[in-house]
């Protein structure tokens, strides 16, 4: 475990080194933490606003605990698209990976600490789109302290689900891919389509404003059947509503256990199934410049690669 949380905490420095050290010559910490508290006062006023609005329709016909179905199916998605770019460049194209590989680790440690670097994203994403939906839905509902405790703890084991769904996609493809020829290309794209991903959200979400309440009641009695359809594919969505809905500590048990299984089985079958996309990633990377065929990577085996790259 010192291991794991060492590892963590360098690779977590290691991902925002960079941007530190780009913002640092601009202005100084305390107006940088400034400026993040005013975004994230900001975020949270625009959802806490958004979700204020579809509590109160649907309490108008009295099922306004549609909303957090609907809330979570949408965390869900959300946490699944944005791991699926973050697995991506955490696992297989971060800087680090060349000097973490020959370090005397288990594989399973290294696995288990890029995985905490994305959990730790991830709940920075949930500080901004999460925790002000929550909060009306307690005010408004006049719930008790023991919702906002069970909401607390949900919220903390709920993506972990939706993160290993993202990298047990990304490991299947990047090791039968053997690695990614152009990376640069590659990290261009990941930001354009969380661009046009942005940008389709706020259509969405600007396109609502002018419907009638009768026309946002049928969407969102769309959105709770697509709730129950997804949720006999994410184990983890019922559980997390009875939890919340319920404040029940059973439930939140119960999605505790599920949560244990997937992550207990994902390592298992990732501690062998990653180090094979990684090191074949590593040994794509060769020098610029040159053309790497399809004949050329028959030929030269990975240890004859990683032997000629040490020379």
């Amino acid at each position: 475990m010192n291991k794991i949380f060492s590892l963590t905490k360098v690779l977590l420095k290691n991902s925002f080194q960079k941007y530190d050290e780009k913002n640092s010559k601009k202005s100084s910490k305390a107006i940088r933490i400034i400026s993040y508290g005013i975004l994230l006062i900001y975020f949270m006023a625009i959802f806490g606003f958004m979700s204020y609005g579809l509590i109160t329709t649907l309490k108008q016909i009295q099922q306004e605990a549609m909303f957090i179905g609907i809330f979570l199916l949408a965390l869900a998605l959300l946490t699944i698209i944005q791991s699926i770019v973050g697995a991506t460049n955490v696992f297989y194209f971060s800087k680090d990976l060349e000097f973490v590989l020959p370090l005397p680790l288990k594989p399973r440690e290294i696995l288990i600490a890029k995985l905490n670097v994305i959990l730790v994203t991830e709940y920075i994403m949930e500080i901004l789109f999460a925790v002000a939906p929550i909060i009306t839905y307690g005010e408004l509902t006049s719930a008790g302290p023991m919702f906002y405790i069970i909401s607390l703890l949900v919220l903390l084991i709920f993506p972990i689900i939706s993160i290993l769904i993202a990298t047990f996609i990304i490991m299947i493809i990047m090791s039968f891919s053997k690695g990614v020829k152009n990376k640069d290309r590659f990290r261009l794209i990941a930001p354009i389509l969380g661009i046009i991903i942005a940008l389709v959200f706020s259509f969405a979400i600007s396109g609502t404003s002018e419907i009638t309440d009768d026309e946002l009641i049928e969407l969102l009695m769309q959105a709770n059947s697509m709730v129950e359809v997804v949720s006999d594919t994410l184990p983890v969505i019922k559980p997390a509503i009875n939890a919340i809905l319920n404040s029940s500590f059973i439930e939140f048990l119960k999605l505790l256990g599920i949560t244990a299984v997937f992550y207990i089985v994902f390592i298992i079958i990732g501690n062998k199934l990653y180090f094979r996309g990684a090191v074949g990633n590593l040994s794509s990377g060769a020098k610029k410049g040159k053309n790497i065929t399809g004949k050329d990577i028959k030929i030269n085996p990975v240890r004859k690669i990683i032997c000629k790259k040490r020379i």
